[in-house]
């Protein structure tokens, strides 16, 4: 099995800064929001607690934050839209109920598929080629 590689995108997503003119203004955070998310092995994006797009990164599959004490739905329609991954996954769900994760999921998923983006939930323990 081949080892990951990490790369740490530490950045700040600001209104006027790098991702003003590619993200839309609902998912850009406050420029004092620190981000820590990690790109693996130039494929997989974790986003870490953002909503930031990083700049010149093909991400073929993101993790996609459905649910947090600081998002909103339309955030994370919007984030999957300005990403364009062809494959998405959720992260941050445990505290969503059947009811909860099937409306955001269902909007991610509908949305996401006309700009490119397969969706699909993962229960814990399954796997993922990717």
């Amino acid at each position: 099995m081949r080892r990951a590689r990490a790369r740490n995108l530490k950045r700040r997503a600001s209104p006027s800064g790098p991702l003003a003119a590619s993200t839309p203004s609902s998912i850009r955070r406050s420029q004092w929001w620190p981000t820590s998310a990690t790109l693996v092995d130039g494929n997989v994006y974790h986003p870490g607690d953002s909503f930031a797009i990083p700049d010149g990164v093909d991400v073929k599959t993101l993790l996609v934050p459905i649910h947090a004490p600081w998002n909103k739905v339309g955030e994370v329609v919007d984030f999957v839209i300005g990403v364009r991954a062809p494959q998405a996954f959720p992260i941050h769900d445990a505290l969503l109920n059947e009811l909860g994760r099937g409306l955001v999921e269902g909007h991610v998923t509908r949305i996401g598929a006309k700009y490119g983006t397969e969706y699909r939930h993962l229960s814990s323990g399954d796997t993922a080629e990717v």
